[in-house]
């Protein structure tokens, strides 16, 4: 019994542990699944930035203060001539992609306080981390992959803010739709009937 009930501890502990890690390869904010000629384009995600790792010490132009699990997971299906991975916040996060190889590619400060990765990217999985620049902060961010080369973080935010403008802008539409037809149904009851004269 003593060893069923240290197997079973073990098992839950392993459970949570790697659900507190964020890798859900169910979760379609974490794994982005893109093949070339993608549609639509840019595709986006969301997620948090921020933790405890300082990025320099991955070398190169690494920066910025990320988590230890990777915040996304980018499985390019086949190869990319040229794609660009960048990340818009309202505060200063910074990019760190690992390649299939075991290497970095990192950037801040490409648009802004909004970074972004230029370049081929061969078929393979790449790990991503929107770290911040400031040790300690943590903010909401959206991460956009794009063939494009007009795509700029600034793009991700204008997009966002579009998307809520023309929901805003539909529904008055329809309010006032629905005031006119209430309107004029109004005034046609107001309206007295002519009696016809008979003949």
């Amino acid at each position: 019994m003593k060893a069923i009930g240290l197997w079973v501890m073990a098992s839950t502990a392993l459970v949570l542990a790697c659900g507190s890690s964020g890798e859900d390869g169910d979760d379609d904010s974490y794994t982005v699944t893109l093949a070339s000629g993608f549609t639509p384009d840019p595709r986006t995600v969301e997620g948090v930035s921020g933790g405890s790792v300082d990025a320099a010490t991955l070398g190169g132009d690494c920066l910025g203060y990320i988590s230890e699990a990777p915040n996304h997971l980018f499985v390019a299906s086949d190869a990319f001539a040229k794609l660009r991975i960048m990340a818009a916040s309202s505060s200063d996060v910074t990019l760190v992609v690992q390649k299939p190889d075991g290497s970095y590619l990192c950037n801040d400060d490409f648009e802004g306080t909004n970074p972004l990765l230029e370049g081929a990217f061969p078929a393979g999985s790449y790990k991503i981390w929107v770290g911040s620049y400031e040790q300690g902060s943590s903010s909401p961010y959206r991460l956009g992959f794009s063939e494009l080369s007009g795509v700029t973080p600034a793009r991700l935010e204008e997009s966002a803010s579009t998307g809520t403008v023309r929901r805003t802008s539909s529904v008055r539409r329809r309010r006032s739709s629905v005031r006119r037809r209430t309107s004029s149904r109004s005034s046609s009851r107001s309206r007295p009937r002519s009696r016809r004269r008979r003949r």
